[in-house]
């Protein structure tokens, strides 16, 4: 298993804020940051991908990845706890 620390960036509009969240896969796979973002508001058919920028609800909401990092069994089990 490896664990992952995400945070994503999203832009709504004027607003700007970040999505952090903690993740598990199985053997040495990597986490799949790309499927993961297609899906992150609503389904994957209205999704529009533009190089590393996801948008969503036509265009009014965007997200793009701000780090993926490998993390500890044992860290993720503090983060887990928090966010």
């Amino acid at each position: 298993m490896k664990y992952w620390f995400l945070n994503i960036h999203i832009q709504d509009g004027e607003h700007e804020h970040n999505s952090l969240s903690v993740h598990v896969t199985k053997g040495n796979e990597k986490f799949d940051v790309d499927d993961y973002l297609k899906d992150f508001y609503g389904n994957k058919e209205d999704t529009e991908v533009d190089g590393d920028i996801y948008y969503y609800q036509g265009g009014s909401i965007a997200c793009s990845l701000e780090s993926l990092q490998e993390i500890t069994k044992k860290e993720y089990t503090v983060l887990k706890k928090f966010i």
